[in-house]
């Protein structure tokens, strides 16, 4: 090839002349405080706050922003409540980690919210759009780094043949029993392992010391796409 000549490569021929084995792998230091976990069986959503709610002032009115969370949520100072955008739908509380109600009508003072790009997506939402009984997410509120596990009702456990772990398949989450050894649930969360001993209990950060079982995980079972994440397998590896 010449120095500036392009050509591609198929990855799977790539990885077969390679020698993992020689493959020097690089180490971070990285957080091991677990963050807490919020566990919901109906649809729900985790509000993230970088520490105590910081307030800024929304032009010509009593309104105020939080600007340190990536979620529309807003303080009104005359009524001192919460507002919480969520889709279409807004939800308020006087207190955001003790629950939230649903509301008829947003005040009068949304409608001074400019609509600019900024706003435009709290703008599309004013007046929104009321939630029917029992339709509004449950909503979780954490000023610390946490995760949320939603469940399709009451978890569902399913055997991952050849091993003795449970998967769960009613969630998005990546959950895992291990019946044949600790006893554990063990959830993989941005690429770092935690296990609890049930799922309301606090979450312990794993290095290297999963079951030997999670190896095992046939890459074709919807489970196979963590293999990427334990230690020790080719998936890992490449």
């Amino acid at each position: 090839l010449f120095p500036n000549e392009k050509t591609s490569i198929e990855l799977d021929r790539l990885l077969a002349n390679l020698d993992l084995e020689q493959v020097e792998v690089r180490t971070v230091e990285a957080d091991a405080r677990p963050p807490s976990v919020f566990v919901s069986e109906r649809d729900a959503v985790l509000i993230l706050i970088d520490g105590e709610p910081l307030l800024e002032p929304v032009e010509d009115s009593d309104l105020l922003v939080v600007i340190n969370t990536p979620s529309d949520l807003f303080w009104h100072k005359r009524l001192g409540s919460y507002y919480l955008r969520i889709g279409q739908g807004w939800l308020s509380s006087f207190k955001p980690e003790d629950g939230w109600t649903t509301i008829d009508r947003l005040p009068d003072e949304f409608n001074a919210i400019a609509g600019t790009e900024g706003w435009a997506e709290v703008r599309a939402a004013i007046p929104g759009v009321p939630y029917g009984p029992g339709d509004a997410p449950q909503v979780f509120v954490s000023t610390e780094p946490a995760a949320l596990l939603v469940f399709d009702g009451k978890p569902n456990l399913g055997q991952v043949p050849g091993t003795d772990l449970l998967f769960a398949t009613n969630t998005e989450s990546d959950v895992f029993l291990d019946v044949g050894g600790s006893g554990d649930f063990y959830v993989l969360l941005a690429g770092r392992w935690f296990c609890m001993p049930t799922l309301n209990s606090p979450l312990s950060f794993i290095d290297h010391d999963l079951p030997s079982d999670f190896a095992s995980i046939p890459p074709e079972h919807p489970a196979g796409r963590v293999l990427v994440s334990v230690p020790g397998t080719q998936q890992a590896q490449e």
